[in-house]
């Protein structure tokens, strides 16, 4: 009897230990001391084959904060890209102006040749100069048309970077 008596209470006194250090984990995560996403890399990646994102950056800019991406054409024809906006996502949410995180192109848009690359830069996405060092993910949303063509499709795309200052 003793012997089982024992393991229990080895088993009992064990899960004990590990029930503190995962609240004491979990306490500083909640907390902001740990950033588990510090360790994730940044990404940028359009959910379409016509325009794929082929550099990313953001730069809190003081208190209006700039986000660039560089698009590629990949549809197999000339684009144009009529505008482009940001909204926050995720740990992000609220932290984007997204009132203010778009630009529209005048007249038909902004050509992108085929195969060609373009630099969307938008400003005016809130005060991030707090977060410099740290994640920010955005939802991408860009309204473009193909040259000769009525239709104005919408790509979405998902943005993770690093805010630079």
């Amino acid at each position: 009897m003793k012997k089982a008596q024992l393991a229990v209470e080895t088993l009992l006194i064990y899960g004990l230990a590990i029930l503190i250090v995962m609240l004491a984990i979990g306490a500083l995560f909640a907390t902001g001391f740990l950033d588990f996403g510090s360790f994730i890399g940044d990404t940028c990646k359009m959910r379409s084959k016509e325009l794929t994102c082929a550099k990313h950056y953001v730069n809190a800019n003081g208190n209006d904060a700039i986000i660039q991406i560089e698009v590629e054409n990949m549809a197999g024809n000339n684009l144009y890209i009529k505008s482009i906006n940001y909204t926050g996502s995720g740990d992000s949410e609220g932290l984007i102006d997204d009132e203010d995180c778009y630009e529209t192109y005048a007249g038909d848009g902004l050509l992108v040749v085929n195969g060609d690359k373009k630099l969307l830069e938008v400003t005016g996405c809130g005060d991030l100069s707090a977060l410099e060092g740290k994640k920010v993910s955005a939802e991408i949303k860009i309204v473009y048309g193909e040259v000769g063509s009525a239709i104005t499709p919408v790509i979405y795309g998902d943005l993770r970077a690093t805010v630079g200052g």
